[in-house]
């Protein structure tokens, strides 16, 4: 359900009296069309087992009660419908109830609190006992509650047990607002009139001041009424409060100033607003650091950390010096890694890619002290200068007994560590995938991680010993973050090796990936050797027969080639490539197969992302042919995950060509991958073969709710869906710019996890300042067993985030013949910017006219026709 927002930062609230939850809009349409709202503008949630929902038909004077088990959160509506209506309605039901909603236009309605066990009513919707005809009579309408929908006035802030004062005389006296037939837009939400000024845009200017700059807070201040005072409160490095009067700029932006402060200042700052009732309205409280950026200050300081292995400076701002060792090898977001004299550091961000540093620049960075599981880094960095290029530093040879004893002290270092071997149980990473692997030197060990934006990752294992030159990084989740150390190479050339080697064969290629039974398939390899290679030959066999081998040449550099005939419909063919050195040193890489098929097989996803009881996919290990729309391309970095969706189901696509891909969300295409998994997400994985059949456009998002989203998440994972009328739970839980978050969303009392990433735009955003409608994509993060939990609505952009339109006061028109013209007038709506008059000719509640701008004014002047209805609506 929508949930009415009172103020864009409203944090606390003077002391007012609230009655509690009442009816807010009766629904009483075509057919089925009947629903019931109630609103709870209480500061608590409303447990409805403590309420009653009574309906009596036809002027019976005993209500049949019902019981409805819901929880309305503060400023949240329980709508209750009949099975059968309309979707639209259907869509913001939170309980359906054939028995209940099913009254006319001349039937009672009650709501009741249980007191003792006893129903006391509360609000009313009619007389008891009493059968009016076919409408009870509102605002002097004597079919108001037949054929309409009503919605309580926003200055109502309370139920009544007295229908005549709430059905009113006529449209100045009743409590509620008439709406034609079928009017189902205002349903889901409800807005009353508090009273309270209300504060939002809270903004401060230069984002990153310096000693000599005053700095400019900004604020938008509305208020029903007049606004008496609007103040800006601050204090220094936690000192006594300060203050200082806002003043009113262009309306409804005030602007006040703080003073310039000392280098290194923490100034923490808010917002009071009072109104001319004395209400007043305190925003929540942000902070700057008052920053001189030096020449460099010591990464050492910087980088010290507390008990828990957390810096001690985080989220202060500051500027480090030194000698780029690790440029965009991890990705076009980085981190980079440099060295200077007073230690090693790690920079994060587009901005920091984004400059063209390469390993050996000598840079200066300014940023925010930041912290990724257990990796210090500096964040948001606004100033990036290369003074020069003095070349790649020389790296601190190390042994792995020195790492174990104190990894720590050696984290961001460039290092260099010699006799290292791979230990016989590590996996290699394939091709497009992440992957860790255990080093020896003799009785010590140590984890090497292996980045799929590196060109390692594919490679042959080493074979021997070899020495190593990384960079130290870090990846713990859980504090104390003393652990998760990891030797981090930058590409091939970082591994070295003593005496002869075998060649090397690696970034084997086939095109067509996938072929059908005319086409001839060519193999490329990357061979390469420490002397000279004597042949290189492609080996294949199809359907398992005898072994063809074909001379391979080169295509280019060190790439070799040759090429397969095409073969039969459903024909196996496997292959391998060999390479003899002029040493008679020989290699055989690993075989690859493929499947000739006349018509590419797309697989069935929704078998592909079956579970076994511990949520993990039944098809793990196994190869599939996956066709579908994309949903997500690069969004959440170049290698994804990228998101597939498709006429047998959704699913996640990670690794493999992915990175090098140009397909984009909306292009269809069709590639092979390997059924994986990935803390609870079903991936297909290593993705190859990948084919763009052609750009048809954005799917449309499966509209559904986060109590639908709860109750089966993973029915849900992977898909492409829509969320109506959100709000944020604690809109501090928002992202800084460079930051990933999960960020608690709700509905109502139902609520969900959303993850915002950081390679999407939308951190570099402000948190949503109301209700909002998201569009994004269900995955998952769950690291233990069973796999059922940590399921997370992620944006892709910030274009999926939009504000839900919210319904303004309906505006109180006076109307006066003269001259023959009949004159309208009303007064001014909080928050409108124009308003629309439209008339009819034929009745009050249909059949009305394109409609006339006003321009804004609050009034207009139109020839009198005989008989005529008009109505102005408030629009912004």
């Amino acid at each position: 359900m929508k949930k009415a927002m009172l103020g864009g930062l409203l944090l606390m609230l003077a002391a007012r009296s609230f009655a509690g939850v009442f009816i807010s809009e009766y629904i009483e349409g075509s057919s089925n069309n009947k629903a019931l709202e109630v609103y709870n503008p209480t500061a608590s949630p409303v447990d409805l087992a403590g309420y009653r929902f009574g309906v009596a038909f036809n002027g019976n004077a005993n209500p049949t009660m019902f019981t409805f088990n819901h929880v309305i959160a503060p400023g949240d509506v329980f709508v209750v419908a009949n099975g059968a209506a309309d979707p639209a309605i259907l869509a913001q039901a939170d309980v359906v109830s054939n028995g209940f909603a099913q009254w006319n236009g001349d039937d009672y309605i009650g709501l009741y609190q249980m007191v003792e066990g006893n129903p006391v009513l509360i609000d009313v919707f009619g007389i008891l006992g009493t059968d009016p005809g076919t409408s009870w009579t509102v605002a002097g309408d004597a079919s108001g509650t037949m054929d309409h929908t009503l919605v309580r006035k926003p200055a109502v802030t309370g139920g009544t047990t007295d229908w005549a004062a709430s059905a009113g005389t006529d449209a100045a006296t009743s409590q509620w607002v008439i709406h034609p037939i079928n009017t189902f837009a205002n349903l889901g939400s409800h807005v009353i009139d508090t009273g309270m000024p209300i504060i939002s845009n809270l903004a401060h200017l230069p984002a990153m001041p310096s000693s000599s700059d005053p700095v400019t807070v900004s604020a938008d201040v509305t208020d029903n009424g007049a606004l008496t005072a609007v103040t800006l409160v601050y204090t220094v490095d936690g000192g006594p409060e300060q203050s200082t009067a806002m003043t009113l700029g262009v309306a409804p932006s005030y602007a006040g100033t703080i003073p310039a402060q000392a280098n290194n200042a923490m100034v923490g700052y808010r917002v009071e607003a009072t109104d001319n009732e004395s209400n007043t309205t305190v925003s929540g409280t942000q902070d700057y650091q008052v920053y001189d950026p030096s020449d460099c200050d010591d990464i050492a300081t910087v980088r010290a950390n507390d008990a828990t292995g957390q810096p001690v400076l985080l989220n202060q701002v500051r500027t480090l010096c030194g000698v780029v060792t690790m440029g965009n090898q991890l990705g076009t977001a980085g981190p980079i890694y440099f060295t200077h004299e007073t230690g090693s550091m790690t920079a994060y961000g587009a901005n920091v890619i984004g400059t063209g540093v390469v390993i050996g620049d000598e840079v200066q960075v300014t940023g925010t002290v930041g912290f990724f599981n257990g990796l210090t880094e500096l964040v948001n960095c606004t100033v990036i200068n290369i003074l020069g290029h003095p070349g790649e530093p020389a790296p601190v040879d190390l042994t792995l007994a020195q790492l174990n004893a104190g990894a720590e002290s050696y984290e961001a270092q460039f290092v260099r560590v010699t006799g290292l071997e791979l230990d016989p149980g590590s996996t290699w990473p394939a091709s497009g995938s992440n992957g860790t692997v255990t080093v020896l030197q003799g009785a010590e060990s140590f984890v090497m991680f292996i980045d799929r934006d590196t060109d390692i990752d594919g490679s042959p294992a080493p074979a021997g010993a070899f020495t190593l030159t990384a960079v130290i990084g870090q990846y713990d989740a859980s504090s104390p973050y003393l652990d998760g150390h990891q030797l981090i190479p930058r590409s091939l050339a970082d591994f070295t090796y003593a005496g002869n080697q075998p060649p090397s064969i690696s970034a084997m290629t086939r095109l067509p990936y996938v072929p059908d039974n005319t086409e001839a398939v060519t193999v490329t390899a990357l061979v390469v050797d420490d002397v000279s290679l004597a042949s290189v030959v492609l080996n294949y066999q199809v359907n398992g027969g005898g072994v063809v081998t074909l001379p391979m040449s080169v295509v280019s550099g060190d790439i070799w080639g040759a090429t397969i005939p095409a073969q039969a419909d459903g024909a196996m063919v496997d292959y391998y490539v060999e390479a003899t050195d002029n040493e008679a040193e020989t290699s055989t890489s690993a075989t690859f197969s493929y499947t000739v098929y006349a018509v590419f097989p797309c697989a069935d996803i929704a078998t592909i992302r079956a579970n076994d009881g511990n949520g993990v996919p039944l098809l793990q290990g196994t190869t599939q042919y996956i066709c579908g729309v994309l949903t997500v391309g690069s969004e959440f970095g170049s290698g994804g995950p990228f998101y597939l969706t498709h006429a047998t189901g959704s699913v996640a696509l990670f690794g493999g060509e992915l990175y090098s891909s140009t397909a984009i969300i909306g292009d269809e295409i069709q590639a092979v991958g390997t059924v994986g998994f990935y803390n609870g997400l079903t991936e297909m994985e290593n993705i190859a073969g990948v084919v763009v059949l052609g750009h048809v456009g954005e799917p449309v998002p499966v509209a559904t709710t986060i109590a639908a989203l709860s109750a089966d998440p993973e029915s849900f994972e992977a898909q492409f869906v829509q969320l109506l009328n959100c709000t944020l739970v604690d809109p501090l839980q928002w992202p800084a710019p460079g930051s990933h978050a999960n960020v608690t969303i709700a509905q109502g009392a139902d609520q969900f996890v959303m993850r915002i990433d950081r390679d999407t735009n939308i951190d570099e955003n402000p948190a949503p300042g109301g209700p909002f409608h998201v569009v994004g994509v269900i995955g998952q993060f769950d690291g233990t067993a069973p796999y059922f939990e940590g399921y997370q609505m992620t944006p892709r952009r910030w274009a999926d985030i939009t504000l839900a339109p919210q319904e303004l006061d309906a505006p109180v028109v006076s109307a006066a013949y003269g001259g023959g013209l009949v004159n309208l007038s009303w007064a001014p709506v909080e928050g409108a910017t124009d308003y629309i008059v439209f008339s009819s000719t034929s009745t009050g509640y249909d059949g009305w006219n394109a409609g006339v701008p006003t321009g804004g004014a609050t009034f207009l002047s139109v020839p009198a026709t005989g008989r005529a209805f008009y109505k102005v609506v408030a629009v912004n």
